[in-house]
């Protein structure tokens, strides 16, 4: 999560925050979806920052689809732990 943080030019308490949110939640998902999960835990840490990073730049960065992170983020959201406000357009 270091390098992907560092990849999109994040400030370094994303990365840790980020860890600590996946490691909290990596029991609900499978072994196979840990890169996304671990990308939707940092767009969920930005988001709760107000730090404005669409989804399609972790996808970029992680290789993955971009709808896999949205839904691990979906899932995350799920849990209640996280408050996140809605982006004013």
């Amino acid at each position: 999560m270091k390098t992907t943080a560092e990849n999109l030019h994040l400030p370094s308490f994303v990365a840790h925050h980020a860890t600590n949110i996946f490691n909290d939640n990596k029991n609900l998902i499978h072994p196979s979806r840990l890169k996304e999960f671990g990308l939707a835990s940092m767009y969920l840490v930005c988001r709760i920052n107000n730090i404005p990073i669409p989804t399609i730049k972790f996808a970029r960065i992680g290789n993955v689809a971009n709808k896999k992170i949205v839904k691990m983020y979906k899932l995350l959201l799920k849990t209640g732990k996280y408050k996140v406000t809605p982006i004013d357009t």
